[in-house]
């Protein structure tokens, strides 16, 4: 089925209905787009990261290193294996200024940063799990 063809003028305001007479095919996964001749490309990324790095610490009442700096790092998933809240931020971070990760067991929190990543107790240690993505 060929698809209907409209002419639109720039800053009309036309609204153009994307799906043919009748609707989308059932079990059709797309429609065909075509960008117009004086359009620049539409930007793509690929899905996911060619490689990740895992790390364990053990968090106290003082800034703790959890995972360094890492250039071209997409993001890191620091998750917590007990029930005592762990508060993230930067080598200075304290309880009272740190990202709350929850005192329960399995809750996470995915950062996008390549700069190191810190965590502090308010009291006694906890133990989290790193996943770097990059």
């Amino acid at each position: 089925m060929a698809l209907p063809t409209l002419v639109v003028t720039p800053g009309t305001g036309t609204t153009v209905n994307t799906l043919p007479p009748g609707g989308q095919a059932l079990g059709a996964s797309s429609l065909p787009v075509v960008i117009a001749s004086d359009q620049s490309a539409v930007p793509t990324s690929g899905i996911g990261s060619a490689n990740f790095a895992t790390a364990q610490a053990s968090v106290g009442a003082t800034a703790t290193s959890i995972v360094g700096a890492r250039t071209g790092r997409g993001a890191v998933t620091v998750e917590n294996h007990g029930t005592t809240a762990v508060y993230l931020g930067g080598s200075g971070v304290t309880a009272a200024t740190g990202l709350l990760l929850p005192g329960v067991v399995g809750a996470s929190v995915t950062i996008p940063t390549q700069a190191a990543v810190y965590g502090i107790t308010a009291t006694g240690t906890q133990a989290v799990s790193a996943l770097e993505t990059y």
